[in-house]
């Protein structure tokens, strides 16, 4: 089922306000805010400039992905009633809905593939969560894992998808649905959630909470050929969430409560810095409202 309409009244909000008009920008990050009263999806520079509010209604907006030009953003949308999927397509403000489940059936984290002419995400249609692509049309929309699934990110080619199973890492060949597991070190009642596949194939990114009182969240990068785990954003975190990679790969966006010393705790903010992150400081990128859920174009 695939909707579609022009997105109209997106006035206001951070450095500029507007529509979603304009060509593709692969320096843009889109993230989700409440600044102005409710949670809808912006975007900025990587720098933090010219931050513009893309949504507008009185749902739910959240997790953001945009495709590699920097010209279509997919999300998810409570406005008609429950989880679906959208696709805002920029330059012209169009909006397409992509599915229209029953009530209380929740779709999530979609994600293009890296040349944007497919969307996987996570549905639970057949009453549990499991992944599922469709073409960027909302088209042929395919159930291809039968036994759950959390999260779900593209290798570079888009050959590939990886999810969470069991706080592992599967891989599974798209055409031929071969997987292999990646077994992570984690503690027995470790959370894991938001994996990223970095733009040359080499890491994964993922948040890993320890479920112990006041407990921070962790941002980690794994390395594929080396089975090293490192914590890439610095530990006197409060909480650190919904990383996302540079196109270079060389750094990543993130969002945390506190991620240096002399910022305030109390709302989310969005933050970058490179990987490794060496001696240096997070460089912060929001300053108004609880801000979240970033998505770097690739």
């Amino acid at each position: 089922m695939v909707a579609a309409g022009l997105l109209t009244g997106c006035g206001g909000g951070g450095s500029s306000s507007g529509g979603g008009g304009g060509g593709g920008n692969t320096n843009t990050i889109v993230f989700v805010s409440n600044r102005d009263g409710n949670n809808e999806i912006y975007r900025m520079r990587s720098d933090g400039s010219s931050q513009t509010r893309l949504t507008n209604n009185i749902g739910t907006d959240s997790s953001p992905n945009i495709n590699r030009a920097g010209t279509e953003v997919v999300f998810v949308s409570s406005r008609d009633g429950n989880n679906e999927i959208y696709k805002l397509t920029l330059a012209t403000n169009q909006l397409q809905r992509f599915t229209n489940d029953e009530v209380d059936v929740s779709d999530s984290a979609p994600v293009f593939s890296p040349n944007g002419s497919k969307i996987a995400w996570i549905s639970e249609r057949d009453g549990a969560n499991n992944i599922w692509i469709m073409d960027s049309t909302g088209a042929n929309q395919t159930k291809i894992t039968t036994a759950g699934a959390g999260d779900v990110t593209w290798n570079p080619s888009g050959t590939e998808v990886a999810y969470f199973r069991n706080r592992n890492i599967v891989i599974r060949n798209v055409s031929s649905g071969a997987e292999r597991t990646i077994t992570l070190v984690n503690g027995s009642n470790d959370a894991v959630f938001r994996l990223r596949w970095s733009p040359d194939g080499n890491k994964f990114l993922y948040t890993r909470l320890i479920p112990t009182v006041n407990a921070p969240a962790s941002l980690v990068s794994y390395d594929i050929n080396s089975g090293q785990e490192t914590v890439v954003a610095p530990e006197n975190t409060s909480q650190t969430y919904y990383g996302s990679w540079s196109p270079d790969s060389n750094s990543v966006v993130w969002s945390a409560f506190k991620a240096n010393s002399g910022d305030e705790i109390g709302t989310n903010q969005v933050y970058t810095g490179p990987v490794p992150r060496g001696n240096s400081t997070p460089t912060r990128l929001t300053t108004q409202g609880a801000n979240t859920e970033t998505s770097w174009a690739q």
